[in-house]
């Protein structure tokens, strides 16, 4: 009778002791450390950092970004760049980009600051589809036209009274969602 009560005790000791060794493992292995490195201090670079940190966190994962953390060993390294710092590949056309992987490092490589904004736009996107950051990655990508932007017409169907064809003052009582600065950057964020 002792001796089964002891061989039930050591079996649910070791028991214990395997579940949560590989409970361990999975907490570490589900949601890895991603340390965020970014060179350039133009606002463009910061904003696509910010975006793609912001996706990798609803993801799961912990984020460090450049220069608050060192490298965790055993993290994944996100390097965004300018071409001229470390080229994959030679990107020829404004705002091009593209976006590169090697083992637990991924590169983001912009022709400029603008296409350092849009590969981290585009990895950002990728991560919310997949829910994970992917780790086998090649991609390059560059604008089909040279000039992005919108075109925003401020008139009325109707002439003002003592107003001729677009003669509109500009003022937040005629059009009122043009002073709208939250609309304002609900609609620049869906731009970029």
């Amino acid at each position: 009778m002792y001796y089964t009560r002891l061989l039930y005790g050591c079996v649910l000791l070791c028991a214990l002791l395997f579940w949560s060794r590989n409970y361990a493992q999975q907490k570490t292995t589900a949601f890895p450390n991603v340390y965020l490195s970014f060179s350039s201090p133009d606002p463009r670079v910061k904003f696509g950092a910010e975006k793609l940190s912001k996706a990798l966190e609803e993801a799961g994962y912990h984020v460090a970004q450049g220069g608050q953390e060192k490298p965790v060993v055993g993290s994944t390294l996100v390097r965004v760049g300018i071409q001229n710092e470390a080229p994959p590949k030679r990107l020829t056309v404004k705002e091009s980009f593209s976006i590169t992987s090697s083992g637990n490092e991924i590169l983001i490589s912009g022709f400029d600051n603008s296409g350092a904004l849009y590969g981290c736009m585009e990895l950002a996107d990728r991560v919310r589809i997949a829910k994970k950051l992917p780790l086998d990655i090649s991609f390059t990508d560059k604008p089909e036209m040279v000039l992005r932007g919108a075109c925003i017409g401020l008139q009325k169907s109707t002439y003002l009274p003592g107003r001729n064809v677009y003669e509109y003052p500009y003022t937040p009582e005629t059009f009122p969602w043009f002073y709208d600065k939250k609309l304002w950057i609900n609609y620049l964020d869906s731009m970029v």
